[in-house]
């Protein structure tokens, strides 16, 4: 059996299209599968839809806990009954190749590795011991980098799937799908903002240094970055961010290592400014390996995709020998 697991708070126009997009693509998921969701004491009848499902849906399991999110994955994850073990973000849909890579994973996961399918959206595949061995802490924000963070520190391989455009979010944050479900007014919206902030800059162990050189919506996020980054590396010193030695130390496998179509491939890197040392031997060794490659530098982000399937045209022209 596998097991996938995770937690909700005012999820009520998303979790059940998660569901039975999971239900939709995974084989034979009533037989081969439970579902174990935390509820954090959801006001907006997300509680209640998922009793209706749970009547729909045997495999379903059902807690109510007032958590974060990482103590909420911790304790989804404390009452699976699979051997293996994945953890999703209940505001998602997914492709069907996602099922493909689920199922070819089932059958070569093996103890002390975790399989990645993100970013921007992370889903983790593991031996439920593995995932056990790893734990989940007290994080509201940024708890799936410190959980690949802390496997890495105890000997786990992580193991990235290559493949994009198999998950799509469907939070907005306007329709209050996003940060807005969890508070009432703007005060309270901003507060709970600058806690996540906090949060950030403690799970992926940022100082100022690596606060400037992070991609930013405003200067606001800048600034309150910039100033908790120095309140929360105080007394300590940290070379990397948490991003930077995740990307150094993860094995990044190609859709044909998979016996997928290598039409497939499509990566995203995060913050290339400071992530391109770690990733640059990687990148480089895709390109002696696909020829027919096309990029595209978004921001601070790096996308790399397969050139006839994508029409990707590169916004400007990466100098491999910078940043």
């Amino acid at each position: 059996m596998i097991s996938i697991y995770g937690t909700v708070y005012n999820n009520f126009d998303t979790v059940d299209k998660t569901i039975f997009s999971l239900y939709s693509v995974l084989p034979d998921f009533e037989n081969r599968y439970e579902l174990v969701i935390v509820d954090n004491f959801s006001i907006d009848g997300t509680w209640e839809k998922l009793l209706k499902i749970k009547t729909q849906l045997k495999n379903l399991k059902l807690i109510r806990y007032r958590s974060t999110r990482g103590e909420g994955r911790l304790i989804a994850l404390q009452h699976t009954s699979g051997d293996q073990v994945m953890y999703v973000d209940f505001d998602c849909v997914f492709d069907p190749i996602f099922g493909v890579i689920v199922n070819k994973l089932s059958r070569i996961i093996i103890k002390d590795e975790i399989w990645d399918f993100g970013p921007p959206l992370r889903v983790g595949f593991a031996l439920r011991e593995t995932a056990l061995k790893v734990g989940w802490r007290n994080l509201n924000y940024g708890e799936d980098w410190d959980f690949l963070y802390r496997a890495i520190n105890m000997g786990v391989k992580v193991k990235y799937v290559s493949v994009g455009d198999q998950i799509k979010n469907l939070r907005d944050s306007t329709l209050k799908h996003g940060e807005y479900r969890y508070v009432t007014g703007n005060i309270n919206y901003y507060l709970r903002w600058l806690h996540n902030k906090y949060d950030m800059v403690r799970s992926f162990k940022m100082t100022p240094a690596h606060a400037l050189n992070i991609s930013r919506n405003s200067n606001l996020d800048f600034i309150s970055t910039l100033i908790l980054s120095s309140i929360g590396s105080f007394g300590r010193r940290y070379l990397h961010p948490v991003k930077y030695s995740v990307y150094a130390n993860t094995l990044y496998y190609l859709p044909q290592d998979l016996g997928l179509s290598r039409d497939r491939l499509f990566i995203v890197w995060e913050d290339i400014n400071f992530t391109w040392n770690a990733i640059k031997n990687t990148f480089y060794e895709i390109l002696k390996r696909e020829q027919k490659i096309k990029l595209l530098i978004e921001g601070y982000n790096l996308v790399v995709s397969y050139s006839y399937k994508r029409d990707l045209t590169p916004k400007h022209k990466i100098d491999t020998n910078t940043k």
